[in-house]
């Protein structure tokens, strides 16, 4: 499967959605590649999303 065959949802609300589960780790673990720039955030949730990009 490629990461151009997910089909997420158009909105992903928190209060409805748990955006590690429903978006990050189905993404991560069909990209080859993950690239990120912000100015400030938690890494928190890379701890997470982390079995999205394990590689097997």
């Amino acid at each position: 499967m490629s990461l151009r065959s997910l089909a997420p949802a158009l909105l992903l609300n928190t209060s409805e959605h748990d955006l590690i589960r429903d978006f990050f780790v189905p993404a991560l673990t069909h990209a080859f590649r993950y690239d990120r720039s912000v100015g400030c955030f938690a890494s928190g949730w890379l701890r997470l999303a982390a079995q999205g990009m394990v590689t097997g």
